[in-house]
């Protein structure tokens, strides 16, 4: 069979037809959802509530960084004796200070200024609580200048000025330098280390009990006898050695009222003698 033809007229119908087809297409496409839809889809993805948890979160983050409830009102010392726990708060400038915000490596600095003072650690406790621990200084002997006992510990930092008369067993060291000493200055530890030894080693070794041990910045440790005796130890170094000439010239029962065992051949003087 022949195809049949078709008319011109026909033809530009049809094309008419398509083309217009897609036009309808594209407009419905974009059609905008109403708003309930909008909700409906930010609730379906948590996009929503996920806002709400970030402005909540933003509201308790203003709180606990401006509320007074997180500033720090209340400061527990503790190991203090000699000095007393308002001292401590105050050194430590933490009363009122945001607990956020609180630099406890500058409040303890500030408390370790203390002469009292050896060693502190700090703590904090939600929502407002300080907590201060410290270790103080033990004065175990004491350094005498111009009549004035000041209590020294052992690494020899001057504490504070003593109020009451030391102890039968306290070490009492005479200085004999003219100068001023100021709390929380250290004095010589060399001279500590050895008035110590003295202390102990001549009544136990040389049955030599000394009437005083004093320090003077020229001689440096020197002790002194009942009967006015002066004998010169320097420093530390070659103890032994000066232990050993002390006790021989002891024993040898030599007069002296000076013995002086720093240098290498110590050497002693009687001005007793000398005067007659």
């Amino acid at each position: 069979m022949r195809q049949m033809e078709q008319s011109p007229a026909s033809r530009r119908r049809y094309t008419t037809v398509q083309q217009h087809k897609p036009v309808r297409e594209r407009n419905g496409g974009h059609a905008h959802p109403g708003t309930w839809r909008t909700v409906l889809y930010w609730l379906g993805s948590g996009r929503l509530f996920s806002g709400g948890v970030f402005l909540v979160s933003l509201g308790l983050l203003y709180h606990l960084f401006t509320s007074p409830d997180f500033h720090i009102q209340q400061v527990q010392v503790e190991g203090n004796n000699a000095l007393k726990t308002a001292v401590v708060i105050e050194l430590s400038q933490l009363l009122g200070t945001p607990i956020w915000f609180a630099d406890l490596d500058h409040a303890a600095a500030h408390i370790l200024e203390n002469a009292y003072i050896e060693q502190v650690s700090i703590g904090i406790t939600l929502p407002d609580r300080a907590r201060i621990r410290v270790v103080e200084r033990k004065p175990d002997l004491r350094w005498q200048l111009d009549g004035i006992h000041y209590l020294i510990d052992g690494n020899g930092t001057v504490l504070d000025v003593a109020h009451t008369p030391p102890e039968p067993d306290t070490l009492v060291i005479v200085d004999t330098t003219r100068h001023s000493i100021q709390l929380g200055m250290r004095v010589d530890t060399d001279a500590l280390k050895l008035a110590r030894l003295l202390a102990l080693r001549l009544p136990t070794e040389l049955q030599f009990t000394p009437a005083s041990i004093g320090w003077d910045f020229g001689l440096g440790v020197f002790v002194t006898s009942d009967s006015g005796q002066t004998i010169v130890f320097g420093q530390s170094d070659n103890l032994d050695h000066k232990l050993a000439i002390f006790h021989y010239l002891l024993n040898d029962n030599t007069d002296f009222t000076f013995l002086d065992l720093r240098p290498s051949n110590p050497y002693y003087q009687n001005t007793h003698t000398d005067v007659e």
